[in-house]
């Protein structure tokens, strides 16, 4: 579906609203947020002219460097759109679309399984493993910090009990490592790697760098994050590359389908993610990324899309459910759902900010 001409892309809006939120963290996130301040973002509600009403999510982290939610507003409201925003008008189109015809987005749809996203490390206990296992879950995602030691500790400490209970872990470093750092922590896990499932973005992504540490680690898969270290471009420069996982945030990108077609890129799985935003925004993400397995199943690969675990319960979260690992939204409403507490938030026009 086309959802905005590139040209003029505000030629089917006629306003935007939008209304703050704020997401309360049971613990520090990934490895380069450094504190447990509330998460802030905006929802929005799109007037299309064509169609109705239209609702997405806008969420950012500046620690990723992505823009202000102060400069996504200003860039909303001057029609310069972010990547962010792009795909937040994408998704608010297409969720007007099924609200004019009073259909739920969901309907018909097989939803991806997921790993479980654990960000306090000390949450890995034989108990907790025990109530995932009877939920159907074998994947664990752990967001590591810089310390190679402590990394290297908690790998060791819970190997066996890791094995015990058929876990595989999912190790993601946001890029914190130096490649050197990265190589001597692979080499320090070898004897463990029966237990990694992959190694996500260790260090910044580079092509020579990537390839020796595939080379040197045979039994271990690198997964690679489009968000921060991928450039299609680059990669269509370099004979023979191989990506053996790629992670696909829908809220921040698209994957373009040029690399399911290139000659030169080979690549094994995708992992859709959720940006650890908004239920809104995980339900958006997570449509896309159904969708793209129904039409590509052979890159088909636990998600992470669990994401809202990671924050206090709240009116919208509430309405979400797990099912066999699978998140699965309130099949009651239209479009992406929500319905009736959309209704309830304090809207303000993109003008007023």
């Amino acid at each position: 579906m086309k959802f905005l001409d590139t040209e003029d892309p505000y030629g089917n809006i006629s306003s935007i609203a939008i209304s703050p939120y704020r997401l309360k963290p049971k613990s520090f996130l990934n490895a380069k947020v450094i504190d447990l301040r509330d998460r802030e973002g905006f929802l929005l509600k799109v007037y299309f002219k064509d169609l109705a009403i239209g609702y997405s999510d806008c969420f950012v982290f500046e620690e990723l460097s992505d823009l202000s939610l102060a400069k996504q507003k200003e860039c909303l409201k001057t029609k310069k759109l972010t990547e962010t925003l792009k795909k937040s008008l994408y998704f608010a189109r297409l969720d007007a679309n099924y609200r004019r015809n009073k259909l739920n987005a969901f309907q018909n749809i097989l939803l991806p399984k997921n790993h479980w996203t654990m960000t306090d490390a000390q949450h890995l206990t034989e108990k907790n493993l025990s109530y995932l296992k009877d939920k159907d879950f074998h994947l664990l995602k752990i967001k590591c910090g810089k310390s190679l030691q402590d990394n290297f500790s908690f790998i060791q400490k819970n190997y066996c009990l890791l094995k015990d209970f058929n876990f595989k872990l999912r190790l993601d470093f946001n890029s914190t490592l130096s490649f050197k750092e990265a190589l001597h922590f692979l080499e320090s896990i070898n004897c463990f790697f029966d237990v990694i499932d992959y190694v996500e973005d260790p260090c910044q992504f580079n092509y020579k760098n990537w390839t020796l540490l595939i080379k040197e680690m045979q039994n271990l898969k690198l997964a690679l994050d489009h968000k921060s270290v991928f450039h299609l471009d680059e990669l269509n420069d370099v004979k023979d590359a191989f990506l053996q996982r790629l992670i696909i945030k829908p809220a921040q990108q698209s994957l373009h389908k040029n690399i399911l077609k290139s000659n030169t890129v080979k690549l094994d799985k995708v992992v859709f993610t959720s940006y650890m935003d908004h239920p809104f925004g995980q339900l958006c993400a997570l449509y896309e990324a159904a969708l793209f397995y129904q039409d590509y199943p052979m890159y088909e690969e636990y998600c992470g899309f669990l994401t809202n675990f990671l924050y206090e319960e709240n009116a919208y979260s509430e309405r979400l459910s797990l099912n066999k690992t699978r998140l699965t939204p309130d099949y009651s409403g239209t479009g992406f759902g929500f319905d009736e507490l959309l209704e309830k938030e304090s809207w303000r026009d993109i003008c007023e900010y």
